[in-house]
């Protein structure tokens, strides 16, 4: 009985990390967008791949977003990366009853299908961009090493250091401390997973949306590797407008291509 509450108590915890909606908010049309849904297997989920009219696609992006299962949301944002001329992969896992495990350990074992769906869409000598934000970063950092030699880089928008250090920022040292205890699942903190990421570069940027503590931010901007860099975005501006941070990400990107490409 204690161990079911300790695990009933914990799954509340993880479930902090996303936030589920089903709305339908936009469609590839609406931004622009050519937009195809692959077909995948009843359990998996839904995977649609976006592209630009009239621009040759040479490489692509699979693109994590926040855990919301909504993609719809998400199209607008990824717009630009269409405009580079790259193919954007946008998923939702599927949620059922049968799920075992806890949320972040479901998230990313399903998440791992859909990855491994998408790359047997992408040709062997076209490069593969991994960008998440927040828990989907996470699944961005589990999954880049399935594409070997294809990864171009990584970019991970407000991912929490550790999942227990963000517990603590963002709910103080009483809450937080007790919150983080409550945290069971077996799983590498994303500042480990990228300790250990060493061919692939990576940009950990950072807007202030009021949902990460700039702290964890922090926490990254004082690891020293060779691999990393960091751009943080104005908090009031849309991460993808026109400013200079948004054109040092796009020029960073175009960079990764090349570099892999001529490598």
């Amino acid at each position: 009985m204690k161990k079911s509450f300790a695990n009933y108590l914990s799954v509340l915890v993880e479930d902090l990390f996303f936030s589920p909606e089903d709305q339908v908010y936009w469609s590839p049309e609406h931004a622009g967008l050519n937009g195809q849904k692959l077909p995948t297997l009843s359990d998996e989920g839904t995977v649609l791949r976006l592209t630009k009219p009239n621009i040759e696609a040479k490489d692509s992006v699979i693109y994590f977003h926040d855990g919301s299962k909504n993609l719809t949301a998400h199209i607008p944002e990824t717009a630009w990366l269409c405009e580079l001329g790259l193919k954007v992969y946008l998923f939702d896992i599927r949620e059922s009853e049968d799920d075992k495990g806890f949320p972040i350990e479901s998230y990313i074992r399903k998440t791992g299908k859909l990855v491994d769906r998408i790359l047997q869409e992408i040709p062997q000598e076209q490069k593969v961009l991994f960008s998440g934000n927040f828990i989907g970063a996470y699944g961005a950092l589990e999954n880049v090493s399935k594409a070997s030699e294809q990864a171009a880089g990584l970019i991970l928008h407000n991912c929490p250091y550790s999942f227990r250090s963000y517990m603590l920022a963002n709910y103080g040292p009483g809450l937080g401390q007790a919150m983080s205890a409550l945290l069971a699942s077996d799983y590498q903190d994303p500042y480990v997973l990228v300790s250990e990421i060493k061919d692939v570069p990576i940009v950990v940027t950072y807007q202030n949306t009021g949902r990460l503590p700039i702290s964890e931010f922090n926490k990254f901007r004082k690891t020293e590797l060779p691999n990393l860099s960091y751009i943080e975005f104005p908090a009031k501006a849309p991460a993808q407008t026109v400013n200079k941070e948004a054109e040092e990400l796009r020029e960073r990107i175009i960079k990764f291509f090349d570099t892999r490409t001529t490598s």
